[in-house]
């Protein structure tokens, strides 16, 4: 209202809004720098969980691989035959990428 000459005794100082205009780019380009920032940090927080997140189940995979190894153990050892429902292949390499590219879907 003070810019358009409005208010008695306030002349106008910017009637093109020329000042308002560059304030308004300068304000954006600190906004923007700020979400960028911020956005960068997210980033950096968000691969450090992934990768957490990775090294959490590879390692719960090769812990459950163990598992079934000392599990068909004591079935081979009781003389105990599980069925075979297609499994079987997996289970002949035991590292914990292959268990799990060997799963069936439920």
């Amino acid at each position: 209202m003070w810019n358009l000459g409005w208010v008695p005794g306030l002349y106008a100082f910017d009637p093109s809004f020329v000042f308002l205009a560059m304030a308004a780019s300068v304000e954006a380009i600190f906004l923007s720098t700020f979400v960028l920032i911020s956005q960068n940090r997210m980033q950096a927080q968000a691969n450090k969980r992934a990768e957490l997140d990775l090294q959490i189940s590879l390692l719960a995979e090769h812990e459950v691989t163990q598992l079934v190894t000392l599990l068909d153990a004591v079935a081979r050892r009781l003389d105990v035959h599980p069925s075979d429902d297609g499994r079987a292949r997996c289970r002949a390499d035991r590292s914990p990428l292959p268990a799990v590219a060997c799963r069936r879907p439920t």
